[in-house]
């Protein structure tokens, strides 16, 4: 799996990808209910699961996406 877009902070440990590039590249993402988890996925199947911060981000949880490693840490933007 490869992701297009996601920006690189320097001099931080995670990177960022917006929701709607996500949209845009064809994947489909929903929240749970209470907001607090996202998952993304593609087609039907669930490839990320993610739990909302208090910085209102989501940070991926997890390391091992459709049986690839994945760096761990990655954080999905809102907006």
């Amino acid at each position: 799996m490869l992701l297009k877009g996601v920006k690189h902070m320097p001099g931080q440990q995670r990177n960022l990808i917006s929701l709607e590039l996500l949209h845009d590249e064809g994947w489909l993402y929903q929240a749970a209910s209470d907001k607090k988890t996202l998952r993304v996925m593609r087609e039907v199947k669930t490839v990320m699961v993610a739990e909302k911060s208090s910085a209102h981000q989501y940070k991926l949880m997890g390391s091992v996406v459709e049986g690839c490693q994945c760096n761990d840490g990655g954080v999905l933007s809102e907006g």
